[in-house]
């Protein structure tokens, strides 16, 4: 799992091409399915449909977050599928781009087929989440 905090004390974060997210909702009811994968938060209900969420902490082989302190980024996956949601922290932010970054030299095991790119970016190092290997995922 990535670690909550970088060697040398270095923050971490994780991003997502803002073009890609439809909206920042809150999980009005979230349903669990029977059998599905640990990251698979469950479905919920957003402009009149049905949309799996993952928990995208769980996904990333992190701690999963808690849904009572989360929102749902519904996010329009690659390839004109379905929308699919993100369960995410409530603080999430966003940053305007482009953002001044360099390319990190980091690894975090696990996770190079997770993200697309890793960045360092002012005190952070931010993980671009891969929205086709995570909405291609079992269960996704």
């Amino acid at each position: 799992p990535m670690p909550a905090r970088m060697p040398g004390d270095r923050e971490w974060a994780v991003g997502l091409p803002a073009a890609t997210v439809a909206e920042l909702v809150e999980p009005e009811r979230l349903v669990a399915v029977p059998g599905a994968p640990p990251h698979v938060a469950g479905v919920t209900a957003w402009r009149d449909r049905v949309v799996g969420v993952v928990d995208l902490a769980a996904w990333l082989g992190l701690t999963p977050t808690a849904p009572d302190r989360a929102l749902v980024a519904v996010v329009a996956p690659p390839g004109g599928r379905e929308p699919v949601g993100l369960l995410v922290p409530r603080g999430v932010r966003v940053l305007k781009l482009p953002l001044p970054n360099v390319a990190s030299q980091r690894t975090f095991p696990g996770l190079a087929d997770r993200v697309v790119a890793l960045v360092e970016a002012g005190d952070q190092t931010i993980a671009l989440v891969d929205l086709a290997e995570l909405t291609a995922a079992p269960g996704a």
